[in-house]
């Protein structure tokens, strides 16, 4: 690991579990589409880091967010994390790749 010391939580919400395990995984959470990974770090300017992540980007040509009930929710948490005072970096970034090279985005554009 490149950062050992740095704090992080990863969403397991892709992964395979019985109908008995994800009834109660689904029990411990308070709700639905959080950021797929939390990064617990403070810096100067920012109080942590929350990500998205997608296989493909999911901004059509003309930069609007494309409209399916998946991405609404996401879009619902973010403007929840953002009311609760959250908002000091939300990243909605397509891939790993990208993340990687500081390709960030905030509210769709290159930060």
């Amino acid at each position: 690991m490149q950062y050992p010391k740095v704090l992080f939580n990863v969403d397991l919400s892709g992964i395979r579990l019985t109908i008995g395990q994800a009834a109660k995984v689904k029990k411990l959470r308070s709700g639905r589409a959080f950021p797929d990974m939390v990064v617990y770090e403070s810096t100067k300017n920012w109080h942590g880091l929350f990500m998205e992540l997608k296989s493909k980007s999911p901004y059509q040509k003309n930069g609007k967010l494309y409209s399916n009930n998946h991405l609404r929710e996401q879009q619902i948490m973010i403007f929840n994390l953002k009311v609760k005072q959250m908002d000091k970096l939300n990243s909605l970034c397509y891939n790993v790749e990208t993340l990687m090279k500081g390709g960030l985005k905030k509210n769709g554009k290159n930060i």
